[in-house]
């Protein structure tokens, strides 16, 4: 729940930023874990081009997993251009240092 809080200063944020919609604007989500609340922004905003970061292969393979399965289900397989899986994501391991 306390993630899903931050969907609201990200719309207002977003809603003062995109002249051009969501699609002129991109996201970089740090420290994404397995990816599940960039499903809930890409449930809001999924033209949104944006990068999921994390410092674990593993938690970066199941947000992979968790977006293709949001691609899949919530969009219908709707191609959303761009990235390896066609959600319009990427992925980046990032060292801690």
């Amino acid at each position: 729940a306390m993630q899903r809080m931050s969907l609201v200063p990200i719309a207002r944020h977003v809603d003062a930023a995109a002249t051009g919609g969501a699609a002129g604007l991109r996201l970089l989500e740090v420290g994404a874990g397995t990816g599940r609340f960039h499903t809930f922004i890409k449930d809001n905003w999924p033209d949104m081009p944006s990068v999921v970061s994390d410092l674990s292969p593993f938690y970066l393979s199941k947000a992979r997993e968790n977006i293709e399965h949001w691609r899949r289900t919530a969009m219908r397989g709707r191609d959303l251009g761009g990235g390896p899986d066609g959600a319009n994501v990427e992925y980046m391991q990032c060292a801690a240092e």
